[in-house]
């Protein structure tokens, strides 16, 4: 269906942004980042179009693309933690770990979700349940994309995923 509205608009960057991140959430990176890119071609400015392009960039493995997005993405809330989402990536450890304290004091009210992603990214699994726990409690509506997020793939195996998902009446 979304493919279809964008014959009838191919430039309108809501539905192409919806069409990345739908592929990007079953696992078709590398569409996910060519969609990406159209969408940021449309709309530069587009509110966290870099940054989900970002995302799309890091999934599919070229992490100094993905720096180069998360650089220029334009809300200054979501710019520190895919900075620290992209430079974790690289293994650029000092450096990550430093963007990450900078992205929890500065987005940690608007990106937690996000903020225990980097934290899940990078293994640190009870700094991740944390920050999910405090996106919980800030009503942060990207919880209702949690399950098959894929900076979050390393705490499924945890009992504490599935209890989490229950307490937001959520299928395991």
């Amino acid at each position: 269906m979304l493919r279809q509205a964008l014959t009838v608009d191919p430039l309108d960057p809501d539905i192409r942004n919806t069409l990345s991140f739908t592929l990007y959430r079953q696992g078709h990176f590398k569409a996910a980042v060519l969609e990406g890119r159209r969408m940021v071609q449309v709309r530069p400015s587009y509110v966290t179009g870099h940054f989900d392009l970002g995302l799309y960039l890091v999934a599919e493995g070229e992490s100094q693309s993905a720096l180069s997005e998360m650089q220029q993405e334009t809300s200054e809330a979501a710019r520190p933690v895919g900075v620290a989402i992209a430079l974790s990536a690289l293994a650029r450890k000092a450096e990550a770990d430093a963007a990450l304290r900078v992205a929890e004091r500065e987005s940690g009210q608007e990106f937690a979700y996000f903020v225990a992603g980097a934290h899940a990214f990078r293994g640190e699994t009870d700094a991740a349940f944390q920050w999910l726990d405090r996106a919980y409690v800030q009503k942060d509506f990207m919880l209702e994309y949690i399950k098959g997020e894929p900076l979050l793939k390393s705490l499924v195996a945890d009992p504490r995923y599935k209890a989490f998902l229950r307490k937001m009446n959520l299928p395991e």
